[in-house]
């Protein structure tokens, strides 16, 4: 089992601010995202490769409830997860990939930020190619 974690300090934009952007001008989405994605590549550096078949925990910490949850935790994960694969840390973030996402939030108004940990298993043996297929 390989474990990584990171802090982002600050925030992230959340996805109405995201959708915001790309409804006035896809140079401003452009910009939005790349400069978001440079803040979390920064911040994961240090985190190893990982496997296939990882789960991700996301623990936000917010100054204030002035955005909901679900905002605050569409935006993150999109924004983090495509950081991680841009910098070769995740293969993808398809089905075969990421096997779970667990958020949780909190009031953080003197430490905002969220903290990333990823746990892999480098035994998880997925293709996370398209013939992955949930069965009920």
């Amino acid at each position: 089992m390989i474990r990584a974690e990171f802090w982002i300090p600050g925030s992230l934009p959340g996805l109405n601010e995201l959708l915001g952007a790309m409804n006035s001008n896809r140079h401003k989405y452009n910009a939005l995202k790349k400069s978001s994605q440079d803040k979390v590549a920064l911040c994961a550096r240090d985190v190893p490769k990982m496997p296939a078949g990882v789960s991700i925990w996301y623990d936000f910490r917010v100054p204030d409830k002035r955005k909901d949850p679900s905002n605050i935790l569409a935006g993150g994960i999109k924004l983090i997860e495509d950081a991680l694969v841009g910098q070769g840390i995740l293969r993808g973030d398809g089905w075969g990939i990421v096997k779970g996402i667990y958020p949780t939030f909190a009031l953080s108004r003197d430490n905002p930020g969220i903290r990333v940990t990823i746990l892999g298993d480098e035994d998880a043996g997925v293709s996370g190619g398209k013939g992955d297929q949930v069965r009920e």
